[in-house]
């Protein structure tokens, strides 16, 4: 039984190995969206329309102010279509890496769980439900045990795995804090 529970830990670690992995990378990744985002921001701030002075100018002149406005029109109408592009991806990112945030929190919760489990043997007395609505001692590995909400799993032959402590744990937790809050 301890090189199952090893190999279930070891399983659980390289899990959360490669959730943190992704989760830096996601985060890379909104860094830069946001440098990006600021980098286009700040080139729009700056391509503003300034009406000129038009006195004492050629018309060659004018002509290659107006070219290089309708040019600076079209980069800031691209540059506009690259920033909304930009804030889609950032809030896609973001997202994903909420997600990726929960999903993580959820993990850890589930393992803190599996460590606090405990090994019964089948046919011994449950000491988490002690009697049956009859009045009888309810035994490990019986059906109002697999029905039971502390239960995981079940080995044919040896034991039941039962959270019952830990969900004991968290219920104390739980009362503590409303009554904290209270």
């Amino acid at each position: 039984m301890k090189t199952e529970t090893n190999n279930r830990m070891e399983a659980l670690a390289c899990i959360i190995a490669d959730l943190k992995a992704e989760n830096m990378m996601m985060t890379e990744r909104v860094h830069q969206l946001m440098d990006d985002y600021n980098n286009v921001t700040r080139l729009l701030r700056g391509k503003e329309k300034h009406e000129p002075n038009t006195e004492g100018y050629t018309l060659s002149e004018l002509t290659e102010a107006l070219e290089k406005c309708e040019a600076l029109e079209k980069e800031k109408k691209e540059l506009k279509h690259q920033c909304a592009h930009l804030q889609m991806e950032r809030n896609e990112a973001k997202s994903r890496a909420d997600d990726c945030e929960h999903q993580r929190k959820e993990l850890f919760k589930q393992i803190a769980r599996f460590d606090k489990l405990e090994f019964k043997e089948i046919g011994t007395s449950c000491t988490s439900k002690p009697f049956a609505p009859e009045g009888n001692p309810v035994k490990v590995g019986s059906t109002e045990c697999c029905t039971c909400r502390h239960f995981l799993k079940m080995d044919k032959y040896f034991c039941v795995l039962c959270a019952c402590h830990y969900d004991g744990m968290k219920a104390m937790e739980d009362i503590e804090r409303k009554n904290a809050d209270d």
